[in-house]
């Protein structure tokens, strides 16, 4: 609640829209538009989309050098939508953490010193098909460490991912 009043309050003040005030919005924003309605609508929703929390990881952004690529692979795997804000950048919400990837030639991977980003599966198996039916290479196959199974792969545009689970293939939680 405090975060609603906070936001509504910044917003009248600076008269900022929903464009304005965060990256992602109701498919009823017209983007740019600083329609008093428009903006009380975004903001009683805004807070349950994404949490500001102090000091914590809210959002993350990373590179890919083919932008549709993007979009294709990581709904085929994912299910998920990425939303264009121009042509050189994709945003996604509402899958754990918010971001949004980049145009660049540069990319992720854990042996130039990159951050992983890991995704949680609870069918590991299911994932790696998806993975590898989407063009996906697998360039750590599937292995046990504490607490699960993970595997990682490389995905059409060279940046590394994980997916992990804390399930058997028999679906028994793995023993620690």
């Amino acid at each position: 609640m405090v975060t609603l009043k906070l936001v509504t309050k910044l917003s009248e003040k600076l008269r900022l829209c929903a464009t304005c005030i965060g990256p992602f919005m109701p498919s009823y924003c017209q983007g740019g538009v600083s329609s008093p309605q428009i903006q009380s609508r975004f903001y009683f929703y805004w807070p349950v989309v994404q949490m500001l929390e102090h000091e914590k990881i809210n959002y993350v952004e990373m590179p890919f050098s083919d932008l549709d690529r993007t979009k294709s692979f990581f709904s085929a795997v994912f299910g998920r939508e990425l939303q264009a804000w121009d042509t050189d950048y994709l945003a996604f919400a509402d899958v754990g953490l918010d971001g949004g990837v980049y145009r660049s030639d540069k990319t992720m991977q854990t042996n130039k010193g990159s951050a992983l980003i890991i995704f949680y599966s609870a069918d590991l198996e299911s994932t790696l098909d998806k993975v590898e039916s989407a063009r996906a290479q697998v360039n750590r196959p599937t292995y046990y460490f504490p607490g699960g199974r993970r595997f990682h792969f490389l995905d059409p545009n060279g940046n590394e991912f994980a997916v992990w689970t804390d399930h058997e293939q028999d679906e028994t939680l793995v023993k620690s």
